[in-house]
């Protein structure tokens, strides 16, 4: 389940999440976090953001993924790559919140405290002519997030709609569909998910709200 957790973590907000992880406990959920339209400029989140950090990442079904945008290739990739290292910089910071919580998905003891597992890429092109751009921000995720918890960081591409296969090369999931429910029903939909082969539907996301 891929939870946009994009409300601040005031007394409380994030409790629904918190009773769903540990009542599903067999059931992953990823997460996104999103401070600031991304980490913010500040080495750490704020105190509120760190505690309830904390207690997300002692829940061993949860991955946590840092949110970034590239404003559909617009975005200088400079300002993504700070982004990113911004959440790698959160795992450097001396805590005493950090303890060892579940297994990665090779089954593998993974240290949590306040870890980024991976990136969710918001506002991905569409565009073929923007592979290039797109595998230059999955690279700096995955080697500069290398030392997280998993053997191989998580990346989630986000355009929102259908792309072509090469853009699945470049990323472990990818969006295809953020709309309202009702739209998950229409011709678009259907005839673009007869195209792909199992192994990219399995890695296709589908985001419904309204």
């Amino acid at each position: 389940v891929l939870v946009p957790l994009y409300i601040y973590p005031s007394p409380n907000a994030w409790e629904p999440l918190f009773t769903a992880a540990r009542s599903y406990p067999l059931q992953d959920f990823v997460v996104v976090v999103n401070p600031d339209n991304g980490p913010g400029c500040s080495p750490v989140p704020d105190c509120n953001y760190l505690k309830a950090l904390s207690e997300l990442s002692t829940l061993a079904n949860v991955i946590i993924l840092g949110y970034i945008y590239c404003s559909y290739g617009d975005r200088p990739l400079a300002e993504i790559e700070t982004d990113i290292r911004i959440y790698h910089g959160w795992s450097h910071q001396q805590n005493s919140l950090s303890t060892w919580s579940g297994h990665d998905l090779h089954g593998s003891p993974r240290m949590k405290s306040l870890t980024i597992d991976g990136i969710f890429v918001d506002e991905v092109p569409s565009e073929q002519e923007c592979l290039e751009f797109m595998s230059s921000i999955s690279h700096t995720a995955t080697t500069t997030l290398k030392h997280s918890g998993f053997a191989r960081p998580l990346v989630i591409f986000n355009p929102g709609i259908f792309v072509i296969p090469a853009f699945y090369e470049l990323a472990g999931y990818v969006v295809v569909f953020e709309n309202a429910a009702p739209e998950w029903g229409s011709d678009y939909v259907r005839d673009n998910l007869a195209l792909l082969t199992e192994d990219l539907r399995s890695r296709s996301i589908a985001i419904a709200h309204s």
